[in-house]
């Protein structure tokens, strides 16, 4: 008997659950919330989303970017480039060891957590930091 009380409860349920005639799903916002967005609305962000990577690809070619902190710039970080006169012309010390950080997935390099972990390393001596940003290519 119970068996059938509780599946007449779901049968209800679903009977009576809100149905949306448009096809699309609920995505997840920055502040943990969740907004409706049409199948027709995602392709257009997606789209132009698209021309921005295009126009963006064109001015720099690698979706990665290298920050580079010492005890000389610990709050301003010093893009620096894989190539001998960006580290010749930056904070960058050889006899210094070197920490690399690199964010999560849904994060980006000021996360407080690269923050924290920078301004720990650097707190006990002398370092080259680099914060690894792929936000980008992700």
């Amino acid at each position: 008997m119970k068996f059938l009380v509780i599946l007449a409860l779901f049968a209800i349920t679903a009977w009576a659950a809100p149905v949306d005639d448009e096809d699309g799903w609920y995505v997840p916002q920055a502040d943990g919330s969740l907004v409706w967005m049409t199948s027709s609305e995602a392709e257009n962000m997606l789209a132009e989303h698209e021309e921005k990577e295009k126009i963006m690809g064109r001015l720099d070619l690698s979706p990665v970017t290298y920050y580079l902190y010492t005890l000389s710039n610990q709050n301003d970080g010093q893009i620096i480039t894989a190539d001998k006169d960006s580290i010749s012309n930056s904070h960058f010390d050889a006899s210094h060891p070197t920490r690399v950080l690199i964010h999560g997935w849904t994060q980006s390099y000021k996360t407080d957590m690269n923050v924290n972990i920078r301004d720990a390393w650097l707190s006990h001596g002398e370092y080259n930091i680099i914060v690894v940003d792929w936000a980008r290519a992700r």
